[in-house]
C-alpha cells in the first residue's frame, strides 16, 4: 500500500507555494544555509525560504529500526513521528504562555517526518549568552531560567532535555526549543522533575562555565523558600552522572 502524505501549516502558507513548496520531497530537499546538527537518519538545518530564516528539522526513514517501526505501527505510547509530537507540543506550550519559535509546517509520509519553525529573531542559545553577561546581569538571567523551569513545573511539563542550548535568549525573553520529548501537562513522577533540574544543573556549570553558586542560584528560583536538603541529596548523584557522561554520538556535524 502507498504510504499517505500530510502536510500542515500553521504560518505562511501561501508565501510557501509561491516559493515552489507544495510536496513532501520538495520541503525534504530544501538547501541548507548552514548544518545545525545532522546524525544518522536526522538531521537539523537552516534555510531561507520567502526572504525568512527558518529551521527544518529532517527524519529519515533509515531513522528508525525495523523494532521501532513496528512499534509505531503499532501506536506504542512513546513511539509517535517525533515531527508531529514537537509540533503539537508547541501548540500546547504556547497555548500556555511559553514562548517558543513560530511552527509553519509539519510534513509526514511514512516513517519519514519534517518540522519547519521560524528562526527566533535575535535569539541566541542561553548558554552561549551567558557567557558575554557581567557578574549582575549574570546572576539575572539565572533567576529567569530558574523560574521558567518552575513555571514549566506548575504548568505540569516536563521538557527532558532541559539544557541552556535549549533555552534561547531574545528582547529579554526566554524560549523553548526542542520539544519533541516534553510530556504533559499532567503530575509526574519526581523522577521526571529530577531528570529536568539535574539536567538544568548540569548545564548551567558544564554548558554555562557558571560557578556552583550560580547553579545553586538556579536551584533557589527553581524552588523558592526553605532548601529541600533530600531532595538536592537526590538531585546531586544526577548532576555527578552527567558531568562524567560520553556523547551517544562520537560524531555529530555542527556549523
Amino acid at each position: 500500500m502507498k504510504a499517505a502524505t500530510l502536510i500542515e501549516f500553521s504560518a505562511m502558507e501561501e508565501q510557501l507555494k509561491a516559493a515552489g513548496l507544495a510536496t513532501f520531497d520538495q520541503f525534504m530537499n530544501l538547501p541548507a544555509t548552514n548544518v545545525v546538527r545532522a546524525v544518522p537518519g536526522r538531521s537539523t538545518i537552516r534555510v531561507v525560504v520567502a526572504g525568512t530564516a527558518m529551521y527544518l528539522k529532517r527524519y529519515e526513514t533509515g531513522y528508525l529500526s525495523p523494532g521501532k517501526k513496528l512499534l509505531r505501527l503499532l501506536h506504542w505510547p512513546g513511539f509517535d513521528d517525533e515531527a508531529a509530537r514537537e509540533w503539537r507540543k508547541i501548540h500546547l506550550l504556547r497555548q500556555h504562555g511559553f514562548h517558543t519559535a513560530t511552527p509553519v509546517a509539519l510534513g509526514r509520509h511514512g516513517f519519514a517526518s519534517f518540522l519547519l519553525q521560524q528562526e527566533i529573531a535575535g535569539g541566541v542559545a542561553a548558554d552561549e549568552y551567558i557567557q558575554t553577561l557581567d557578574l549582575t546581569a549574570r546572576r539575572q538571567l539565572l533567576r529567569q531560567i530558574g523560574a521558567l523551569a518552575r513555571q514549566l513545573r506548575e504548568a505540569g511539563f516536563i521538557h527532558k532535555d532541559l539544557y541552556l542550548k535549549h533555552i534561547f535568549v531574545a528582547d529579554g525573553k526566554l524560549y523553548l526549543i526542542d520539544l519533541q520529548r516534553v510530556l504533559g501537562p499532567r503530575p509526574h513522577r519526581e523522577r521526571w522533575y529530577l531528570k529536568d533540574a539535574s539536567a538544568l544543573a548540569f548545564s548551567v556549570r558544564a554548558h554555562g562555565k557558571c560557578s556552583w553558586t550560580d547553579v545553586f542560584r538556579v536551584y533557589k528560583a527553581y524552588a523558592p523558600g526553605k532548601t529541600d536538603k533530600a531532595w538536592l541529596r537526590k538531585l546531586w548523584p544526577k548532576i555527578v552522572r552527567l558531568l562524567s557522561r560520553t556523547p551517544k554520538y562520537k560524531r555529530v556535524w555542527n556549523t
